[in-house]
């Protein structure tokens, strides 16, 4: 199932979207998806930027993941609508797939590819 990952920054938790129905269907403290996108509205980030407020405008579409994620090379994935219009890693380079993500309960976001 496709899925749209997004910080939930009341419940401190990440929402997870059904992408079909466009509802809620979880709230997790650790998420892992893979085949994963990088998703920003600019819209969105343009309105939290002129009004200053938080909007739900970026997150993380994938498939729910259930195994082990060894092998894998991950590197830690941010964003910041005031200085990136895009996710980006620590060297500031564009990320906007990976084969896995990982988003954890401390509202830490890592994307990996299998080696």
């Amino acid at each position: 199932m496709r899925v749209f990952v997004y910080r939930n920054l009341t419940k401190k938790c990440w929402s997870v979207k059904d992408i079909k129905t466009n509802r809620v269907i979880l709230h997790l403290d650790n998420v892992f998806l893979f085949n994963c996108e990088f998703k920003v509205s600019q819209k969105g980030r343009e309105r939290v930027i002129r009004e200053k407020k938080k909007y739900v405008h970026a997150g993380v579409v994938g498939s729910l993941y259930n195994e082990d994620a060894n092998g894998s090379d991950f590197v830690q994935v941010r964003y910041n609508p005031y200085v990136n219009q895009s996710f980006v890693d620590n060297d500031g380079k564009e990320i906007n797939k990976a084969d896995m993500v990982a988003l954890l309960n401390t509202g830490k976001v890592y994307a990996g590819n299998k080696a």
